[in-house]
């Protein structure tokens, strides 16, 4: 019965593992970013300074709204996420909009992304004119916070790549030896 299977699945088996090790691969990269995320030093973080501006108008709000800061004729993006598995704010909207075209500073460091794809721009401290509006220590819990609840399921995911390619490779392997031995085999 297992070798008929083997049989009528033959062709298909190497367009499956590579959709599967590839769905799997993508599925489990936004963990695997959080898993190897590391907290820099405060030292080791950039700072700029520049107007504050919002990616939405007042009143729109998207989830993970980022905060822009318009500085020498750009605009650079921060986010307060880690992955996309963590759709957040760096603060409500509404208190974000009150921000909308003050001075600001933020201390940042880049974050790489998976499958080559350009670094966010990571906040870490966030001053508004004189006023502290996001700490270094509570950013640092926040991040800490992220990656913890997303250990697990990153492992799991990990977990079910490695089983499905060694069953897979093993099928493959042992379908193989069955068709070896079978040639090798004196006729009946």
């Amino acid at each position: 019965m297992g070798g008929y299977l083997i049989y009528l699945l033959r062709p298909l088996l190497k367009p499956v593992v590579v959709f599967l090790v590839f769905g799997i691969s993508v599925w489990a990269a936004p963990g695997l970013q959080i898993l190897l995320f590391e907290t820099p030093a405060y030292d080791k973080l950039q700072r700029v300074e520049g107007e504050v501006t919002l990616l939405n108008p007042p009143g729109f709000s998207k989830p993970a709204n980022p905060i822009g800061i318009k500085s020498g004729g750009m605009t650079l993006w921060f986010t307060c996420r880690i992955s996309g598995a963590f759709i957040i704010p760096c603060m409500e909207p509404a208190k974000l909009a009150t921000f909308a075209g003050k001075r600001a500073t933020v201390w940042w460091h880049p974050q790489p992304r998976p499958f080559f794809i350009q670094a966010e721009k990571r906040m870490f401290q966030l001053y508004v004119g004189e006023e502290i509006v996001l700490p270094y220590s509570k950013l640092i819990v926040e991040y800490e916070r992220q990656k913890t609840a997303t250990s697990n399921l990153t492992v799991t995911y990990l977990t079910g790549l490695a089983l499905v390619l060694y069953f897979l490779i093993r099928t493959i392997l042992w379908s193989r030896l069955k068709k070896r031995a079978d040639e090798a085999a004196p006729p009946a």
